[in-house]
């Protein structure tokens, strides 16, 4: 990178001199290259990025087949500055890029140049396809340094920013996925779209781009904004409020079993993904018997995951999704979000069947979680890589003769037969460990007790992760994000009670007090993203929404008093900057930071992970049952009435919001409730008695200084505490067992009355 003294003296020495100098000064400044085609930078442009380069470079991999043979880049570009895993990616490739911000479109518009946004996330593996064969190349980094404005997005931190050009990347007829490149005009409305190109294909690409910018440039501002124009409509889209219930919660869930239904019968054989809002709405619908084949799918959906490829057999958790139909070959990366949702399903599934392999995979999930996505401080990092160009998921696949080398005779004969791997592999040569028969049905064919096979093939999964964790391994994209964290904390928080397993909750709340700590600003805001020391980005909507999620799952475990105050600030802070006065629910960015959108998003549909509004509504009536306040209830309601027109279309395209709306309806189905404003808090153990005449308890822990009437509250005008069963639950009370009442007096009548007070338990039959 050429100085501003070397900048000075090019006018006027001769061109050996010049070579001199550029050698020595490169020297100097580290050994940067200019970058082909771009403007020179300013001096304190390039101050920053050279005082960047000496703290990255002992924290960042330099990932650029341009090195010199110290192993230093030749080139360095803006990204150096940014606090983004994948962005740092690409700070050593020859495009002169940006990040997101005014100064990109800025110059734009000063050189009156298209602007290339490229969106994608660390552990994409076609995005580090796309970052090999394209932008590391010179020759093409010249031509979009030339020709446009590259601006670089890590969709994983500005979702916003995505979701509007996947809209209109649809609107165009391109097909959606990463990497995402939209061409769009110095306005940032887009006019081309579309994902990975090949090299040749891409150079000639931008340059037939470049050629009609340069001939028919009204032309490409008018389809611009028309397809700006049609993006804002579509989020915009708004309609008479309708009434959302039961029925629309049958609805959606006749139209996944439909869609199954497809997917047998047709033998599609496309990309499967997890789809973990359906299995949320699958199994609330199911222990609350709303519908009679919500169970049968659920079931029929985690026993498929559960001993596919998709699952990881070894270190535990989920790969993001497979490329058939029977879940067995997976797209190897594995996120936060997916580990988060899946972990709290299946514990949901333990509690509801009994069904200990459930517990196996929640277990295993959570362990792998707690032992390689956790920071030392509490936080959990997004994200793992799939794995190298060219070798995908070779992290996680085996091979006969492996197995033979590291498990012993007996080991290794049943780890083949479990995991069904044979001399051809099914996965180019080598094998994805899955489960071809259930553990039950391979006990019984080797005569051997169930718990001996879980036993041994537990010290199986031991021996094999030892070894596998010798192998090199995937990027790990070790920034924090607000939102999954929440995701994650309240799994952890929920799975600790139903798995009896404290650590779970001692997770939860240190990662708890890391994002109360680092993740917001001297004001108390919330920030979306940590890495390595440093917090920054302001929060979107689902990082307060999930966050309070967190926090209220932190005050039922706990009881401590400090998270609901938590989850109560940043609830006031989510409705003070996201809410939408005009029309309700609640905007995806702050709304007076949007300037360069197209639009203001607001995110509705549940898609990978439930929407930022349906976890806002979830959460602010969960507030509401547990402090009385009404402006949660009404701001939850109104929420459901500004996507009541949307649900009515394909409601289960919002099943998550299908289940708050089940939950508004019927109430919290959970091992416990609250009731009288947060001051009476319900619990029942299914699971643990003291006594062998009884196999069930409830339990009421009560406020200072309220009382309930006691099972027989001496006056015929008072109701009655007593427990009943559902009609249609499939329990009946056979007897029960209530304490002894205290007797108070009350100014209001001459009788005593008879009440339960601070902590009642009733035993049950």
């Amino acid at each position: 990178m050429l100085s501003t003294v070397l900048q000075r003296t090019f006018k006027s020495v001769s061109c050996g001199l010049l070579m001199f100098l550029i050698a020595l000064e490169l020297t100097i400044a580290g050994q940067f290259l200019p970058l082909p085609g771009a403007p020179l930078p300013t001096p304190q442009l390039e101050q920053q990025l050279l005082n960047a380069w000496e703290i990255r470079r002992l924290d960042t991999e330099v990932r650029t087949r341009h090195v010199h043979a110290d192993g230093a880049p030749k080139y360095i570009n803006r990204l150096i500055l940014e606090h983004s895993p994948y962005l740092l990616q690409h700070a050593y490739t020859p495009v002169d890029w940006f990040a997101w911000d005014k100064t990109a479109f800025e110059i734009a518009h000063q050189r009156r140049l298209p602007v290339m946004v490229s969106i994608g996330y660390s552990s994409c593996y076609w995005c580090h396809v796309m970052e090999l064969e394209n932008y590391d190349d010179v020759d093409t980094a010249r031509l979009i340094n030339e020709m446009f404005v590259a601006i670089k997005v890590d969709r994983e931190i500005s979702a916003e920013i995505d979701d509007l050009y996947q809209i209109a990347a649809q609107m165009m007829g391109s097909p959606s996925g990463w990497p995402l490149h939209v061409f769009v005009t110095p306005d940032g409305k887009p006019f081309f779209a579309g994902t990975y190109f090949p090299p040749d294909t891409f150079k000639e690409l931008l340059i037939r781009i470049n050629g009609v910018w340069q001939k028919n440039k009204g032309d490409l501002y008018q389809i611009a904004d028309q397809i700006s124009h049609s993006v804002h409509e579509f989020l915009q889209y708004e309609g008479e409020a309708l009434k959302i219930g039961l029925a629309d919660v049958e609805l959606a869930i006749d139209q996944l079993v439909q869609y199954q239904e497809v997917v047998e019968d047709f033998e599609f054989d496309g990309n499967q993904f997890p789809s973990e809002p359906e299995l949320f709405l699958l199994a609330d619908a199911a222990v609350r018997d709303l519908h009679p084949e919500a169970q049968s799918l659920l079931v029929k959906r985690l026993d498929a995951m559960a001993s596919g490829g998709i699952r990881d057999h070894v270190g535990g958790g989920f790969h993001r999704y497979s490329v058939d139909r029977d879940w067995l070959v997976p797209h190897f990366e594995k996120m936060l979000y997916n580990q988060a949702q899946l972990g709290r399903i299946y514990a949901y599934a333990y509690r509801m069947t009994g069904n200990v392999q459930y517990r196996d995979v929640a277990e295993q999930l959570l362990n792998f979680v707690l032992r390689e996505m956790t920071d030392v401080k509490g936080g959990f990092y997004s994200a793992i890589d799939a794995g190298e160009v060219d070798a995908e998921g070779e992290f996680y696949v085996w091979t006969l003769e492996e197995l033979r080398e590291v498990l012993n005779e007996s080991d290794a004969r049943l780890a083949i037969q479990v995991y069904g791997v044979n001399e051809t592999g099914n996965f180019e040569g080598d094998s994805i460990l899955f489960l071809p028969q259930p553990p039950e049905t391979v006990a019984e064919s080797l005569n051997m007790p169930l718990k001996d096979l879980r036993e041994q093939m537990a010290s199986i999964r031991t021996q094999l992760l030892a070894h596998r964790n010798h192998r090199p391994r995937p990027f790990v994209d070790e920034k924090i994000l607000s939102s999954w964290n929440g995701m994650m904390i309240t799994t952890l928080a929920e799975a600790s009670g139903i798995l009896n397993n404290p650590t779970y909750g001692e997770a939860a709340l240190k990662a708890g007090e890391f994002l109360w700590n680092f993740n917001r600003d001297a004001a108390g805001k919330l920030l979306r993203s940590h890495f390595r020391g440093h917090s920054s980005v302001p929060a979107k909507l689902d990082d307060h929404a999930f966050v309070v999620q967190a926090m209220i799952a932190l005050y039922d475990l706990t009881g401590d008093r400090v998270w609901l105050d938590r989850a109560e600030q940043i609830a006031k802070l989510m409705i003070d900057a996201f809410w939408d006065k005009d029309r309700g629910g609640f905007y995806s960015v702050v709304k007076d930071s949007a300037d360069l959108l197209m639009s203001n998003p607001k995110n509705f549909a549940d898609s990978v992970y439930p929407s930022g509004n349906s976890i806002a509504m979830e959460v602010l009536n969960r507030l509401y049952e547990r402090t009385g306040t009404l402006v949660y209830q009404v701001h939850a309601r109104e929420t459901l009435q500004a996507l009541s027109k949307r649900i009515m279309g394909v409601p289960s395209g919002f099943s998550y919001a299908m289940g708050v709306v089940t939950e508004q309806q019927k109430g919290t189905y959970a091992p416990f409730a609250y009731a009288a404003s947060g001051n009476a808090v319900l619990e029942a153990d299914f699971l643990t008695t003291d006594d062998a005449a009884w196999n069930t308890t409830v339990q009421i822990r009560l406020a200072p200084d309220w009382h309930v009437n006691s099972n027989q509250p001496l006056s015929k005008n008072l109701q009655a505490t007593r427990v009943e069963a559902v009609e249609g639950s499939g329990w009946t009370v056979a007897a029960a067992a209530y304490p002894e009442a205290e007797l108070l007096e009350a100014v209001f009548q001459d009788e005593l009355l008879a009440v339960y007070s601070d902590e009642v338990t009733i035993k049950l039959k």
